[in-house]
């Protein structure tokens, strides 16, 4: 099978070398230098399990069949699936993320590949998904969010806490199509997690088919629950530091509570990265 992926960013460049394992991968991007740079089995982001891949291709070690281009009509052309990961930053002015590079890259797609199915993996607003659906006439597009962490993408898509698809639950076509994707996904991860047990006594990667705008909903709240999160641990340390209280020992009881967990609680200033501002932006403008 052809796939070809927009964009070689964390999310983009992580999915490349994963799918590439069971599947032709064609990895565009606009900049000459790091399409040379992952031609040349060199990661052009930092994140230490892409590095290894490409190194253990590079030796014979692992098969991998991927290239990188510029070339549109050579990513796309035959492609079965295009996978969209292009940035979408939040646009202050408008209270929405800039969508033009996903609609571009959309634009790209079409202009050589009527047929192909297009996965949007970059961050989206709550009904974009439907709404675009609806504007271009076009039914061969669903979403599916990513779960990644900048420096550890492809760690995270060998290790998956669950597969979101999201496609239009009227529309047959799109939710198989969407479904074959999910296996794609998980086709390519550590083979440890097919055996995996889950807390709820499943087996395997679960595999979530959504709706398109459950989906979208789904990336927010997560990402928003996770900047809460980190809040709630800031605000502690805080309350701890002005009533001379340790702050650790305070966290350590306070995260024994099963239902609360020891993860994801190490104070700082704020939250920052790529993802977390933008998308707490973009879930408030909806509200509004």
């Amino acid at each position: 099978m052809k796939i070809a992926v927009a964009g070689t960013g964390y999310v983009g460049l992580s999915l490349a070398v994963l799918l590439s394992q069971h599947n032709e991968v064609h990895a565009l991007d606009i900049v000459p230098e790091k399409v040379e740079k992952i031609n040349s089995y060199q990661s052009p982001i930092q994140d230490d399990e892409i590095e290894r891949f490409l190194a253990e291709a590079k030796a014979g070690e692992r098969k991998l069949d991927l290239h990188a281009t510029v070339d549109v009509a050579e990513a796309y052309t035959g492609a079965d699936y295009a996978v969209i990961a292009t940035p979408t930053n939040y646009d202050s002015d408008r209270n929405f993320f800039d969508t033009s590079s996903v609609e571009a890259a959309i634009a790209a797609v079409r202009s050589v590949n009527p047929d192909a199915w297009i996965v949007i993996k970059s961050t989206i607003p709550v009904g974009y998904t439907a709404g675009l659906r609806d504007r271009l006439g076009d039914s061969k597009i669903f979403f599916s969010p990513e779960f990644l962490r900048e420096s550890r993408a492809l760690y995270d898509n060998l290790h998956p806490s669950r597969i979101v698809v999201g496609a239009p639950k009227d529309d047959a076509e799109a939710v198989i199509a969407a479904e074959k994707f999910a296996g794609l996904l998980a086709q390519g991860a550590d083979p440890a997690e097919l055996e995996r047990v889950n807390a709820d006594g499943t087996k395997g990667i679960p595999e979530l088919v959504l709706g398109t705008t459950e989906a979208e909903a789904v990336k927010l709240f997560a990402n928003t629950y996770l900047a809460l999160r980190v809040a709630y641990f800031n605000e502690l340390d805080t309350y701890c530091e002005v009533r001379g209280l340790n702050p650790r020992d305070v966290i350590d009881g306070v995260c024994l509570e099963p239902r609360i967990g020891s993860h994801y609680n190490n104070p700082s200033f704020g939250y920052g990265g790529y993802c977390l501002p933008k998308d707490t932006k973009q879930l408030l403008a909806d509200y509004k």
